[in-house]
């Protein structure tokens, strides 16, 4: 019988880490280097674009 959710591996555990740990960087990145009113719609863009894909 096919599963409809997809067996957790370990490159699972791998992929949600770095994208874990990589989006907090690049948020953290943005917000202290630019003015939050730059980088809070570069952040919204950017979600929609990854949402899109």
């Amino acid at each position: 019988m096919l599963a409809k959710v997809s067996e957790i591996t370990l490159y699972f555990w791998i992929t949600k880490l770095l994208t874990t740990a990589l989006g907090e960087v690049a948020s953290d990145y943005l917000f202290e280097r630019l003015n939050p009113i730059v980088s809070l719609p570069i952040s919204v863009v950017v979600f929609i674009a990854a949402m899109l894909l």
